[in-house]
């Protein structure tokens, strides 16, 4: 824009023509006309020396930490890094407010210098793509740029607006670059608390998962892709009604809501079919709020292990177990089964009949306990390694028909018994189980007795 003061030289030359009228007489026009060339070479001379004076003023230093806008005390109070830059990402004006360490060269080197003069190549090309960001759209915001100081890594966020007084010649641009170390340090560190965490998932050999407090998917393991039929990228982000007939996502969901809101582990068994086969399969799943530091509910995490074969097996075992307690009620043979701590387990009605004692008082009993007092057939005590289950128990050998006599509590007389017992053994050996079967030989012993005392009789 045109400068409004008036030269020197106008200023004369307007004077003149004030003081100079059409109408003067010719002595007026002979004595102007002499000291024309005067006044001309006098305004020329002021005009130069109002020009030297701008330029010199325009070539002033600039005071590299001077306030952009306001105050001297708001400016020193920012801790953002202050410049003015042009399209060429030539240092126009710096201002560091607090903090100077933050530079990368001392003020009075910048000034002048461009980025590419002093930073580092990635982050120049930061800095020119946000001032051509800036150029075109008139601000560029959020790019970021990392620097090696002597005091270690730094990031800065940059924001750069272009001068809106400089429309109307080369452009100039305003550029804040903040200091976001601390921020980035905790993006690193989250960073690699999910990278751990997502290769923890992806190690689990159960199916694993997280979602957020409304069941959106923040991460699965590949296990999980396989239930949904789908790829972790495009299940991130979407719900279980995404994937599942309504009628199950909704009780997914219902077991998510109560897991968030319980101070523990929450354990359901649920069935689900396979998306990527078509198999169907019982999962055992253990569901945990998962909580921010503060302590609040954040989301839910899964973990859910397979248990169709171990729950066909279990089936199985009570199937059988009822099929064996069946025969052993049924059987008109006593029983005692023993554990590998020698307790009772089991005893069949028989037993508990020529024992004089009830289930209950059986259960639990040890083999080795000191109210058991059994006797051989020649009337002497046996000793407790004698007992048949303590043998078993110690040689791993099964006993056959051996014979004994005790007392029966409940009628107070003396019972006798032919005993056998067998070990149960492990794939490694051990006796796990001992079974002790007998049964009453009562009668045949007292026809014995009745046998031998007639046959004495006889001989007498």
């Amino acid at each position: 824009m045109p400068s409004l003061r008036p030269t020197a030289a106008a200023l004369l030359c307007t004077g003149l023509a004030v003081a100079y009228p059409a109408h003067a007489d010719a002595a007026t026009h002979a004595a102007v006309s002499f000291a024309w060339p005067w006044v001309g070479g006098v305004a020329m001379l002021i005009t130069g020396a109002a020009l030297f004076v701008q330029r010199w003023r325009r070539k002033k230093p600039v005071d590299t930490n001077s306030p952009p806008t306001g105050s001297a005390s708001s400016a020193n109070a920012m801790p953002d890094l202050y410049f003015e830059m042009d399209l060429d990402g030539r240092y126009l004006a710096c201002h560091y407010g607090y903090r100077p360490e933050l530079l990368v060269a001392p003020p009075e080197q910048l000034i002048g210098q461009t980025v590419r003069d002093v930073l580092p190549e990635d982050a120049a090309n930061t800095a020119m793509e946000a001032l051509h960001e800036a150029n075109e759209k008139g601000f560029s915001n959020g790019k970021q740029y990392c620097l090696s100081l002597p005091q270690g890594e730094y990031w800065f966020e940059l924001s750069v607006a272009r001068k809106p007084d400089s429309a109307g010649g080369p452009p100039v641009f305003t550029a804040l670059a903040r200091d976001i170390t601390k921020r980035k340090q905790a993006e690193f560190a989250l960073d690699k608390e999910r990278a751990t965490l997502r290769a923890f998932v992806g190690a689990l050999p159960q199916l694993a998962w997280m979602k957020d407090r409304d069941g959106r998917y923040l991460l699965c393991n590949p296990l999980f892709e396989q239930f949904f039929g789908a790829a972790e990228a495009d299940i991130v982000g979407k719900t279980d009604f995404d994937f599942v007939d309504a009628a199950l996502a909704g009780f997914f969901r219902q077991k998510d809501l109560e897991a968030m809101a319980a101070d523990g582990p929450r354990v359901n068994e649920e069935w689900i079919t396979y998306a990527n086969d078509g198999r169907r399969a019982l999962l055992e799943t253990t569901k945990l709020a998962v909580r921010d530091a503060q302590g609040n509910v954040i989301g839910v995490i899964g973990v859910a292990n397979e248990i169709t074969e171990r729950r066909r097996l279990e089936d199985a075992m009570r199937a059988s177990e009822a099929r064996y307690r069946t025969l052993i009620e049924k059987i008109h043979a006593a029983v005692v089964v023993h554990d590998a701590d020698m307790r009772i387990i089991v005893a069949n009605p028989v037993a508990q009949q020529i024992l004089g004692l009830t289930e209950a008082d059986l259960l639990g009993v040890s083999a080795t306990d000191p109210e058991w007092v059994l006797f051989h057939e020649d009337g002497r005590q046996a000793l407790p390694d004698e007992y048949p289950a303590n043998r078993v128990m110690a040689t791993a050998l099964p006993v056959r028909n051996m014979v004994l006599g005790l007392n029966n509590p409940k009628t107070g007389t003396k019972v006798w018994a032919l005993v056998n017992a067998d070990p149960v053994l492990n794939e490694d050996g051990r006796v796990v189980q001992v079974i002790v079967t007998f049964v009453d030989i009562t009668q045949r012993k007292l026809a014995e007795r009745d046998l031998h005392l007639l046959t004495k009789a006889v001989n007498a």
